[in-house]
């Protein structure tokens, strides 16, 4: 599942839009595949990766 906002306003209502549960479930998986993406990366951005 792929979403692409030209509009920033846009992306923002579709945020706000969410549930708070929602929002945890793409946070952990955008931070899982970023780990599994860039493994050698993750020790320095260990802080981004834990919001």
């Amino acid at each position: 599942l792929e979403y692409i906002f030209k509009h920033e306003l846009t992306r923002e209502a579709a945020y706000n839009g969410l549930l708070k549960k929602e929002r945890r479930v793409f946070h952990r998986q955008v931070a899982e595949a970023l780990e599994r993406l860039f493994p050698e990366r993750v020790e320095e951005q260990v802080g981004l990766l834990a919001h």
